[in-house]
């Protein structure tokens, strides 16, 4: 079915989101594919409607199957997938024009949900509730563990201005009745000391209340002006940190887009109109990036949120132009945990460049939506400012492949990292909250 033909509109490269996967992956069974496919194109329906929602996911997956999608038949005539392959199938058919899911499903929904945000009066109070459910089995029982939760960070203290302000935390943490609990607030995130239990699984939880006011973020001449020492810049300018890593090609790659710190936002241009022109946002197996993840990503083409800005900053990095990543919780009414960049200019500061803008354009091809976060921000509970303000992974022993599944929950959504080969809990966030005007 031929919904819209957009390789008419400029030329279709190779598509990295039509490589196949393998049986391994395979392994999520078809309800937790459904929650998923419901947070991901009718996350506003379910809220209203749930069983229409999964009634559309359904017929989605149904279509899919039938256009060509792999699945491992498991026992009693289940099926079981790769929930990466099947986004990824979605998103492939939806950009040759063959499958409506993408851009009215998907596509659609983000952006209802972000010009929701926009309407309405600021400063806002928002009610968060946030818990992290976390399996310590690989622990002893009675073994002293350190557990982290992400808390918002207030963006005064970094020498920005304050979008998020006014923080109050109530720590929560629940496990065995006779176990002494250390916990303590940092930028960021909380942090506790607890026993392990029995049960082998530990729930640190918080009430969260701040306000936000995003203005600021949304105006590209003022978004997030501050003051930033030399020592700070050369932070930002390290060749090696976390993902981000300059090596031959992210440099080949920079000198091929012009990038110089003569110029950062026009360096930023060019690297924008590369990312929409000649690459693919969608969802990547970690465990098959290689020794160099971004060298993976510029040879296949393919980048989710974290990975894209990852090589945003490693590309300003090589040129001397100071940038870094941020991470946060995007404050819509179906909520998601997601990934930026943020590049310092003379002028303006430091300015955020969101790479949902690929989702949000149709891969550049609606120009109303393909800046719309290019030196500009919404409002974003940010709880990592890396390499200095970061949440850390709890104490968790992660598997050698793991997949992300998120479920719709009221009032909010979670987000879980489970083992591919046993289907095992490794820890989940769950994220509700309310808003007060």
């Amino acid at each position: 079915m031929k919904i819209n033909a957009l390789s008419e509109s400029g030329p279709l490269h190779v598509n990295p989101l039509a490589s196949p996967s393998s049986d391994f992956y395979r392994s999520v069974d078809e309800s937790r594919i459904l929650d998923l496919l419901c947070i991901a194109g009718w996350a506003e329906l379910y809220h209203n409607a749930p069983q229409a929602a999964r009634d559309a996911a359904t017929s989605a997956l149904e279509r899919w199957i039938a256009a060509g999608l792999p699945f491992r038949k498991g026992t009693a005539a289940s099926r079981a997938f790769d929930p990466a392959e099947v986004i990824n199938f979605a998103k492939a058919r939806g950009i040759a024009g063959e499958d409506e899911f993408w851009e009215h499903a998907s596509v659609a929904t983000a952006r209802s949900l972000i010009e929701d945000l926009r309407n309405g009066s600021w400063p806002r109070r928002f009610n968060v509730r946030l818990e992290r459910h976390i399996n310590l089995s690989h622990y002893d029982a009675g073994a002293r563990v350190r557990i982290h939760l992400p808390l918002p960070l207030e963006d005064a203290g970094s020498g920005e201005s304050a979008s998020t302000y006014d923080l109050r935390v109530v720590p929560d943490v629940h496990v065995t009745p006779d176990a002494e609990v250390d916990t303590r607030i940092e930028p960021g995130r909380m942090v506790a000391n607890v026993k392990v239990p029995q049960e082998k699984t530990v729930l640190i939880g918080a009430d969260i209340a701040f306000s936000c006011h995003p203005e600021r973020s949304l105006c590209p001449r003022s978004g997030y002006r501050g003051t930033a020492t030399t020592q700070d810049l050369e932070l930002y300018l390290r060749p090696r940190e976390e993902l981000i890593e300059i090596t031959a090609p992210v440099a080949e790659l920079a000198k091929k887009l012009g990038v110089s710190a003569r110029d950062p936002m026009l360096a930023m241009q060019n690297i924008w109109n590369y990312m929409f022109e000649h690459m693919t946002l969608g969802v990547v197996h970690y465990d098959a990036l290689g020794e160099h993840p971004l060298d993976s990503v510029i040879e296949t083409g393919l980048f989710d949120c974290r990975l894209g800005a990852a090589l945003i900053v490693a590309l300003c990095r090589t040129c001397g132009i100071p940038a870094r990543v941020r991470s946060g919780y995007a404050l819509y009414a179906v909520p998601y945990y997601h990934y930026w960049a943020e590049v310092w200019t003379e002028d303006n500061g430091w300015l955020p460049f969101d790479l949902i803008c690929w989702d949000l354009s149709l891969r550049g091809r609606d120009a109303t939506w393909r800046d719309t976060f290019f030196g500009k921000l919404d409002a974003r509970m940010s709880t990592e400012m890396l390499p200095r303000v970061f949440t850390g992974f709890p104490s968790v022993q992660f598997p050698r492949a793991w997949h992300v599944l998120s479920r719709p929950i009221d009032n909010g959504a979670a987000f879980g990292l489970f083992s591919v080969e046993t289907g095992a809990l490794v820890y989940e966030d769950r994220f509700s909250f309310k808003v007060n005007a």
